[in-house]
Order: structure tokens, then C-alpha cells, then sequence
């Protein structure tokens, strides 16, 4: 998968489908910039192999896309083990410091990082639930997710 550079911020959309995903890849794409894409917290309990497959989704459907994956552990330690194995190099990471400490010393073996917290993010993981984005043109998901991207860019510039 094609990752971003280390040096973009902890910002992300928040997906929990392949719709949203989609929509939120379609507007990076037509932007021409990155796309940091978050899982809800634990991925809603799917764990880290199905949003690793909905990446590999995305690089499939999105060649050109510079896709920035972060997996969001929650505060469980043996989930954000599991997440860096997978080959995530982004892993939030909301539990107990200690853990954390040991966490970022297995992930910076990996050449990963441990995040304390993502900010901001677009959520779209609530909209996927109410609206399929298969017509991603009149999608409120590819809506806001152009919008937020062109923020997010219009601040690196």
C-alpha cells in the first residue's frame, strides 16, 4: 500500500464502509492529494484486518492514490499489537501510558508510530449508516469529504 510522508498531522476521515471510502478516495483523487483514512475505534470490532482489506480495496481501485492508512486501537493494547503485525505504520492509541511506552518502542522497530489521538477527523463512519455512496457525484459523504480535503491541503500549502 502506498503510504503518505511521516510529516503529515494526526487528520484523517473517519470511514467504517467501502462506500464512504470510496467517496472520501474519489475526492482525494480529484483533488490530487493524500488521503489519511481512520477506522472507528477497534474498527468496530472487526479488528485491523479488515481495514488493512479496505485499503488494499482502495490501492486496487485508486492506484495514484498516496493513501495514509491509521488504525484506531482505542485503548487496547493487544489490538494496536496486533494492528502494527498487520503493517499499519499510523496506530492510535488511547490507554494506559505505560502500554503506550511499550507500544511506540515496538512500533519505531517497525518504522511506525504510536498516535495519542487523531485531530481533527471527519467522521463519516455515522453517515455510512444512514446513505450507501455507490453515486459518490450527489453523495453527501464525497461532499464533505472534498470539502474537508481541500481544508486539510489548503492549510499545507
Amino acid at each position: 500500500m502506498q503510504r503518505a510522508a511521516a510529516s503529515i498531522p494526526a487528520a484523517a476521515i473517519r470511514v467504517a464502509s467501502l462506500d464512504a471510502a470510496l467517496a472520501a478516495a474519489e475526492a482525494a483523487c480529484r483533488l490530487d492529494c493524500p488521503l489519511p483514512l481512520a477506522c472507528p475505534p477497534l474498527a468496530n470490532g472487526a479488528g485491523p484486518g479488515w481495514f488493512w482489506a479496505l485499503g488494499r480495496s482502495l490501492d486496487q481501485r485508486f492506484p495514484d492514490l498516496s493513501l495514509d492508512l491509521i488504525f484506531d486501537a482505542g485503548g487496547e493494547p493487544g489490538t494496536a499489537l496486533a494492528a502494527l503485525r498487520r503493517g499499519f505504520r499510523r496506530v492510535v492509541f488511547a490507554g494506559n501510558p505505560t502500554a503506550a511506552g511499550r507500544l511506540a518502542d515496538i512500533a519505531s522497530q517497525a518504522e511506525a508510530e504510536i498516535l495519542p489521538r487523531l485531530a481533527p477527523v471527519l467522521d463519516l463512519s455515522v453517515e455510512d449508516a444512514r446513505k450507501p455512496a455507490r453515486n459518490r457525484e450527489g453523495n453527501r459523504a464525497f461532499e464533505r469529504s472534498s470539502e474537508w480535503l481541500s481544508t486539510l491541503h489548503a492549510r499545507r500549502v
